[in-house]
């Protein structure tokens, strides 16, 4: 993976890169103002005539359930909330209110009303579950669940987008959109997009939020159901979810569904309240690897309420053969194998260098000196430097059942970088995983690969800490990636084998991308952990290579893979 080359007119053909600088000033505009944002969103749900009048032709029209409990909200703020239900273009929706008895008479008396306007309003007084208590309308063929707070409202349109997903794929059984806050005047602000389906990242904290939308019959299979009207406790059912559910069965709608009341917000610092978060969280996490059978702990992270270090712990240490293909530059080369020799805490490794036409009598020394040394070999390539090949040719020499690729500019920074990534590597369901690179001076290299056209680039290339609390999300938990860097990756042999190892037709530029593009349509996570650090010297070892022969190989590699991957080029589900 190499950093983004230079805009030249002689590269992509003109349409591909008018459309390429089009995306990149709308996601520039998006991320400078949200109120860009919201005006796009507005000019879409012109369209919401067009869209009831589509309903006839959605293949499922099911029952959308809503919840609610209704105890301190004021009048006021319950009104939004009903409203926003009642102004819901697909029709086919119940609301479901609970209502405590320390709700006001001013609260009741409203509730009343809008039960006698609409009777797909269902009001139960002191119900104590109203999941139980609504009725369940048995035209109904289908019904999804979801949680409406009382100070909280539903975005235009939302309903009919979900129903919208389900159509196309009536196997879902859990979806989930992103959210924004109303301000005063019903401004919308502090929008919270998310990724996705990423089940480690949920593991690491509730990324989900508000709303998701779950079928009946999955819902009636969880335990603690009343939970869900206590936003601190929601987080259980959630990951019960991911122990019952396929990635196909998971849908993520990129639409604000869902606007949160502020005022709700000023909860989350109270003290109190964020150490009964702490708890029921840290509680949730090690009831969910308890069923699932998974070695490790969940450790809160001081400072980020809500959110846990996930550590994977290793029964038995296997061994990683760590591959890494060279050509002459000793220094580097010395200061990467001493690092792993001496600078690692991991007692199981197998060294495998891959020397690619080194000619300087030093480097030659050193190399011979490295062969005779035990759980070493120096395999000599003598062929065009082709970075898929050597580390094809490493892969099947290795005797370890966990591949570590390695560039020779890699410096060891941190003794556990390499059981923490062996330990997410031994995951079942993690087909490749790569630590967080900086750069000698500090800076952050990457925290995965986003492929947005014109061409894949490093997530958090050159960001300096400290960073905003968007941004320093990536650097609180595991999280899944469309693609990782193959300056150090890590995977099993079976994986490789599986997907047939890298392609050879890319020798220099986007290999590791192709690589995890193959590793996910086998059925894999591709994972990041900042909780692995390495330093990554960039270009160090081919630093001799000419930018316009660089620019070429980016372009050429570049066209290659949207050939091949067409559907996911230039749609990266996890970038938020």
């Amino acid at each position: 993976m190499r950093r983004d080359p230079p805009m030249q007119c002689g590269g992509l053909p003109m349409l591909r890169r008018l459309s390429a600088i089009m995306h990149r000033v709308h996601r520039r505009l998006q991320q400078l103002s949200y109120d860009y944002v919201v005006g796009s969103e507005w000019a879409c749900t012109r369209l919401e005539s067009f869209m009831q009048r589509e309903q006839q032709h959605l293949v499922r029209q099911p029952l959308i359930s809503i919840r609610m409990s209704v105890s301190t909200a004021s009048a006021r703020q319950l009104r939004r909330a009903v409203e926003s239900v009642l102004a819901q273009r697909y029709p086919h929706w119940q609301l479901c209110i609970d209502v405590d008895v320390s709700a006001t008479p001013a609260v009741l008396k409203e509730l009343m009303r809008y039960q006698e306007r609409n009777p797909r309003v269902v009001v139960e007084l002191g119900a104590g579950d109203v999941v139980m208590a609504a009725p369940s309308p048995v035209s109904a063929t289908e019904t999804f669940i979801v949680w409406l707070q009382p100070q909280d409202a539903l975005a235009r349109g939302a309903l009919y987008r979900v129903v919208q997903a389900i159509s196309v794929n009536p196997g879902l059984k859990l979806l989930y959109g992103d959210e924004d806050g109303l301000g005063r005047f019903g401004r919308r602000m502090q929008p919270r997009f998310k990724p996705a389906w990423s089940p480690h990242l949920l593991r690491s904290h509730n990324y989900i939020g508000r709303p998701w939308f779950i079928r009946f019959d999955l819902w009636s299979r969880l335990n603690n159901q009343r939970s869900c009207y206590d936003t601190s406790l929601e987080y259980d059912l959630l990951l019960q979810v991911t122990e019952q559910v396929q990635p196909g069965e998971v849908h993520h709608i990129r639409r604000v569904l869902y606007h949160r009341g502020l005022d709700q917000r000023a909860v989350a610092v109270d003290p109190a309240k964020s150490a009964l978060l702490i708890q029921q969280s840290q509680r949730a996490v090690e009831a969910h690897l308890c069923r699932r059978g998974i070695v490790a702990t969940g450790e809160p992270i001081p400072g980020w309420t809500g959110f846990h270090r996930m550590t994977y712990t290793l029964p038995q240490n296997p061994l990683v053969s760590v591959i890494v293909p060279t050509r002459d530059k000793l220094k580097l080369l010395e200061r990467c194998v001493t690092g792993l020799h001496e600078q690692t805490d991991y007692p199981a490794i197998e060294l495998i260098i891959l020397d690619n036409g080194s000619v300087e009598p030093d480097t030659m020394a050193y190399l011979s000196d490295l062969g005779g040394r035990p759980n070493v070999q120096v395999l000599r390539v003598d062929s065009p430097f082709n970075f898929s090949a050597l580390c094809n040719q490493g892969a099947w020499a290795a005797h370890g059942d966990i591949l570590c690729f390695l560039n020779n500019d890699i410096e060891i920074t941190h003794r556990d970088w390499l059981k923490e990534l062996v330990g997410l590597a031994v995951q079942p369901e993690v087909g490749a995983v790569a630590p967080l690179l900086r750069y000698p001076d500090g800076r952050i290299q990457h925290l995965g690969i986003r492929v947005d056209p014109p061409w894949p680039r490093l997530i958090g290339d050159g960001w300096r800490e400290p960073l905003s609390r968007q941004d320093a999300v990536r650097l609180q938990a595991v999280h899944e990636v469309s693609a990782v860097n193959g300056g150090c990756l890590v995977t099993r042999r079976d994986v490789l084998v599986a997907v047939g190892g890298f392609d050879e037709a890319l020798p220099v530029a986007y290999n590791d991308v192709d690589f995890c593009f193959a590793v996910r349509k086998a059925g894999f996570w591709v994972v990041v952990t900042p909780f692995a650090e390495l330093n990554h010297e960039l270009f160090a070892s081919r630093r001799n290579v000419q930018q316009s022969e660089r620019l070429r190989d980016w372009q050429e590699s570049s066209r290659y893979l949207q050939d091949k991957w067409p559907e996911w080029w230039g749609n990266d589900p996890f970038q938020v």
